[in-house]
Order: C-alpha cells, then sequence, then structure tokens
C-alpha cells in the first residue's frame, strides 16, 4: 500500500496531541457526556497553518504520539490525546485526508475546511463544534488503543 494511498473511511477514528494545561489557560474540560474534551483552541490551526495535524488510530497508537514528544525534547508529562470520529468530523464540513510522514508519523492526517475560499480555515464556530466531538482519551485508553473504539460504538 503506498503511504500516500490510505483510504480513510467514516468510521475511522482520529487522534490528536493535546498540550498541558497551564494555570491561565485550561487546554482540556469537562464535556457533555462526562468525559474530558479538548477545547475550540487546540483544536484550531496557528497563523501559519493550512489543515489541523492529527493521526489515524488504526495505523498510529496514542502511546506512539506521546513518544514522539521525547524525540521532539518535548516532556510528554501532563500532555493529553484525544480521539473523534470521522463521520463526526465530516458532519461539521472538514475533511480529512492521509499526509504520512517518512520516518515520524505514517498514520498522519490533515484536517481541512474545503469552504475556506481564501477566509478563515478554522473559524471559530467550526473549532468549537470540532472541540465538543473530541474525547480525551484515559491513561488506560492511552495503553490499550482497542478500548477506544468503545468510545464510539
Amino acid at each position: 500500500m503506498p503511504l500516500d494511498g490510505f483510504a480513510i473511511t467514516d468510521d475511522d477514528i482520529l487522534i490528536r496531541r493535546i498540550p498541558p494545561s497551564k494555570e491561565s489557560f485550561q487546554t482540556v474540560v469537562q464535556g457533555a457526556n462526562g468525559r474530558q474534551r479538548a477545547v475550540s483552541t487546540v483544536m484550531t490551526i496557528r497563523d501559519q497553518e493550512s489543515d489541523l495535524s492529527c493521526s489515524l488510530l488504526r495505523i498510529t497508537s496514542p502511546q506512539l504520539l506521546l513518544d514522539q514528544l521525547r524525540t521532539q525534547q518535548k516532556d510528554p508529562a501532563g500532555w493529553h490525546v484525544c480521539a473523534f470520529r470521522v463521520r463526526d468530523l465530516k458532519g461539521i464540513g472538514f475533511t480529512v485526508e492521509p499526509s504520512p510522514i517518512l520516518d515520524g508519523d505514517l498514520g498522519h492526517c490533515s484536517v481541512r475546511n474545503p469552504e475556506s475560499n481564501g477566509g478563515p480555515t478554522f473559524p471559530s464556530p467550526m473549532a468549537k463544534k470540532l472541540s465538543k466531538i473530541t474525547v480525551v482519551l484515559s491513561d488506560e485508553e492511552v495503553q490499550d488503543p482497542a478500548r477506544i473504539q468503545q468510545l464510539f460504538s
């Protein structure tokens, strides 16, 4: 299978690293379902970016995402991983495309807003909706990705 050719289905689950909360800035909050979720600020892009970086769970494990922090010489303490389903992402209006990173994250994906037309790529209302579909994974779920599928059944 060519690296840029893996198929992404609506039932696939994407994962994304979430930085630690700080005293003046919370990166995770309590969600409506009783689980923690990411805040919209960490589910959007920086000015110089055009897409949101995520990983396909069936290729990249949550633990690998956290381990990559050490490679980037960052302390993984306090970092989280959130998960969300492709179907829910598309329901907001985003698309997702494979964008594997050789010698890195082969399951890397790019989340895009096809309707940006030169405007904001991740407008605030879309980022808020995106943050609300995320689930922050527990340590047990990070260690055992099979448990993550159950969150979306």
